[in-house]
This record gives C-alpha cells, structure tokens and sequence, in this order.
C-alpha cells in the first residue's frame, strides 16, 4: 500500500508520471540549471482557472516547498508533533504526523517521506515508511552518492553508475544525526529533490532487503558457517577458557563460556543498539534499554558438560 500510495505522491510532482528515476534526476538538474519544468500536474491544478483560491495556494506551497528526506525520530510521543532530524541534510523539524502513522513507533524509527507547510506549520503527507537505523544509513548514503552524480553530470563529466543500496554496510548517520551541523537551505533543498526521486526505488530496495534471508558473515564481511560440535576436554579446561582474557563466564548462565572477537566500534555499537532496542520496544519490551560500556562481537560459544559413562 505505501509503495503505490508514494508513487501516486510522486506522480503529482513531476513532469512525467511514468517516468523513471534517472529521468526525475534529470529534472532536478534542469531546476538547478534554471530550467523550469512545465507539466508538473500539481502546479497545472494551481493554475487552474477552477481551482479554488484556497486549494491552487496549498497545492502551489505544497509543490513548491514539500520537503522529502529520512526522518530521525528520536522520542515517538507527539506533544502534539514529533521533533524530527533528517539525517541526510541535517535539517531539523517539528513535523505533525497524523495520528496512524505513529501509533507503535519505535524510538529512533527514521520516516521516508515528505513534508509540507501548511498553515503555518510543518505536516507529514502522511505516506511515508518506516525504516531501521540501518536501512536509513543505506538508503541516506545513496542519497549522496546520487546527488554527487547528478552534479558531476551537469559539470559535463563522465556518467557514474548506480550502485546497490549498501544495506548492512553503510556507516551509522543516524547516530551523529544530532551532532552534525545542517546544510545551507539551498543544499538541503537539493538532497530533498534527490530523495523525491529515489523514494520508490529505495522502499522496493528495502522490502527486497527484508524479504531476503540474512548472510552469515564475520566482522571482516567474509561468509562464515555455524558449527554445533562436542569436544572431550580435560577436567579444569573451562577454569582455563576463563582466566583468559577473552573468555568470559555467563552472568545469567554460569555454565556457559563465550569466546569474545574485537571491540565493536562506538559509532557501530550505537547504531546496532538502537536498532535492537527499537526492535524490541516494538515486540512490547517498553523496558529495554542498551546495556552501558564497550561491546565485543561473540566469536563462539562453549557449555562444559561432565562426561557420560557407558558399561557393556
């Protein structure tokens, strides 16, 4: 439903309803260009002779300044808006969202959509997705290699290729979402435009990234295989395991020995416990908070167990 109700939102805003994404980059370079594109069917209906006055100035403001982009939302309670950060450009916002599209919202939840003024104050379309910290940080950095392209483009350099969605790979935007400085209107204008035009590719990308099974990997990216295997030790080996360094005794499972790998890093470590805490407040856990101090990757586990005797 949201895919096609996007696509329907996107449709009002362009020249082309059918056309594709790279024709719709195209158009954003004619506007930086100075070339105002005729057609766009929202601004025929603010021209309209028989349009409302009321309606041809909402339908003008909303074609003229609606604002797309990957809202970080960082406390899901409306009082009665939702303070929101885009995390591609920076731009801050008290957005209202209506009522269905926040009820249950996780914290930390990023919001694909736009956003326009009307009356005064900044409203949700009200279409949108929602996304994980780390489909947001993916999406976020095709957004930027997107507009570095169209402006390599309009420099009369080389066409750049797209690239896949890097889904699990990008670097954690949304965690310095608060710390960074916003762009200048104009720039984030820009990236508004660019995000319009990719919208529909990036929640195909997402629900095609959700639909596949995830890829066992270590923490260098290479494949690995799960092993469940049982190995005779001698008596005392798990006292030994322990007094290593990276070897740990469960707290809640004495019996259990985990094997730490490498430090997660900080940036990394807060974007996979927002995700996780998000994901869990979701499933109900309104109690889950994110355990305090440095992280390790868990490269294996072992559970001693005493030997069985056998007799013939």
């Amino acid at each position: 439903m949201a895919f096609g109700e996007l696509a329907e939102e996107i449709a009002w805003l362009t020249v082309d309803p059918g056309q594709d994404e790279d024709d719709t980059l195209d158009d954003i370079g004619d506007l930086l260009a100075g070339d105002d594109p005729a057609g766009v069917p929202l601004r025929a209906f603010a021209a309209d002779p028989s349009t409302l006055p009321t309606l041809a100035a909402r339908a003008l403001a909303w074609a003229e300044h609606i604002q797309y982009g990957l809202w970080l939302i960082d406390d899901p309670v409306p009082a009665p808006g939702l303070r929101c950060v885009d995390i591609v450009s920076g731009t801050e916002r008290y957005v209202e969202f209506p009522a269905e599209a926040t009820t249950g919202l996780p914290r930390w939840t990023v919001w694909l959509g736009g956003i326009v003024p009307v009356d005064g104050i900044w409203r949700s379309t009200g279409v949108g997705v929602r996304l994980s910290p780390t489909e947001a940080d993916a999406a976020a950095e095709s957004i930027d290699e997107a507009a570095l392209a169209m402006l390599h483009a309009l420099a009369g350099e080389p066409d750049v290729p797209p690239t896949p969605i890097p889904f699990g790979h990008a670097g954690p935007r949304g965690v310095y979402a608060d710390d960074q400085e916003p762009v200048s209107a104009e720039i984030a204008s820009l990236m508004g435009k660019v995000a319009g035009a990719m919208i529909t590719r990036i929640v195909a990308d997402v629900h095609r990234y959700r639909a596949t099974p995830p890829a066992i990997a270590n923490t260098d990216g290479d494949p690995r295989c799960l092993i469940s295997a049982t190995i005779a030790v001698e008596d005392g080996t798990a006292g030994q395991l322990v007094a290593r360094p990276d070897f740990d005794r469960g707290i809640d499972e004495p019996d259990r020995v985990t094997w730490w790998g490498a430090l997660i890093p900080d940036g990394q470590r807060e974007a996979l416990m927002a995700e996780a805490i998000a994901q869990l407040r979701a499933q109900g856990h309104q109690d889950a908070v994110a355990p305090a101090g440095p992280q390790r990757w868990s490269a294996a586990c072992c559970r001693p167990v005493a030997a069985r005797s056998s007799s013939r």
